[in-house]
């Protein structure tokens, strides 16, 4: 991913996601990578999502899963955007 494209996805996690201190069960970066996608038209992968979540001060809650779940809001302006 470029560098561009990073701040991109960046901007667009510090906008449309909201940090909790419980995990969202059942909302993966997968889920939350394609709502990016329709919200701007921009393809990145999974991991690349991962790594934009990781740079943004998100932790998964099991790293070792494909799909990382994190600890976000429900109330965060993603969930609008379905």
């Amino acid at each position: 991913m470029t560098n561009d494209n990073m701040k991109i996805t960046m901007n667009w996690i510090s906008k449309n996601i909201t940090p909790r201190k419980t995990p969202c069960k059942g909302y993966s970066s997968y889920w939350m990578k394609h709502i990016f996608e329709k919200d701007t038209g921009m393809y990145i992968t999974n991991d690349q999502f991962k790594e934009a979540m990781l740079r943004s001060g998100y932790t998964p809650i099991d790293e070792k899963a494909l799909n990382w779940e994190f600890c976000v809001s429900k109330k965060s302006p993603m969930f609008t955007m379905r």
